[in-house]
């Protein structure tokens, strides 16, 4: 399931950016080559914040205002072939949803808008707490927000795809989700609910 949409205005976008611990930066590099970069990030306000050096080939091609594709995306179950065929392979599948999203890459140069994203990456990594908000303003974080590079990506178009057995046959459908409900992993129990959702 595809949805071509604005960042902001689909809640499963928003969900699977809060949820994933990791997100790919794409972006093409100085000799002409597309490069995917692992990275932590938050989604905030309608727009991506990722943290980095304030020096070398990312800083350098992310201040020059790129296109750039950015994508995050959360696995669910595995599902066995033999819940599906005793010795046919290709039902095997693994559930997921992914948010893919097309914008322009650029440096944050305002310093309330560093911290700010630099707070919202910590209470994504770190919701418990332990250490002081960072501020502009705060002699403790000076340095650190000088010698830290924030990015930020505007979304000019964004895609949400789910694989949750949307087009199975209804008894097939059932069948797997019985099976991960006698599976019982959490992770099982969670996509048997996602299965169902499919079809509200």
């Amino acid at each position: 399931m595809r949805r071509e949409d604005f960042a902001g205005q689909n809640e499963e976008l928003d969900f699977i950016f809060a949820s994933a611990i990791v997100g790919e930066l794409g972006i093409t590099d100085s000799s002409g080559f597309p490069r995917v970069i692992p990275v932590n990030f938050a989604w905030h306000e309608g727009a991506v914040y990722f943290h980095g050096a304030g020096s070398g080939e990312k800083f350098e091609l992310l201040t020059n205002g790129p296109k750039v594709t950015f994508m995050a995306y959360l696995t669910y179950s595995s599902v066995p072939s033999y819940w599906r065929s005793p010795k046919y392979a290709c039902p095997a599948s693994i559930y997921y949803k992914s948010a893919y999203i097309k914008g322009r890459g650029s440096l944050v140069e305002n310093p309330a808008e560093k911290a700010d994203a630099l707070n919202v990456i910590m209470q994504k990594y770190q919701p418990e707490g332990g250490y002081s908000q960072i501020s502009a303003d705060d002699p403790l974080y000076k340095n650190g927000l000088a010698e830290t590079a924030v990015f930020k990506i505007l979304p000019e178009t964004a895609e949400v795809k789910n694989k949750m057995g949307q087009n199975l046959p209804p008894e097939t459908k059932k069948t797997i989700i019985e099976k991960l409900v006698e599976r019982g992993t959490p992770l099982d129990i969670l996509t048997a609910e996602e299965m169902r959702k499919v079809d509200r």
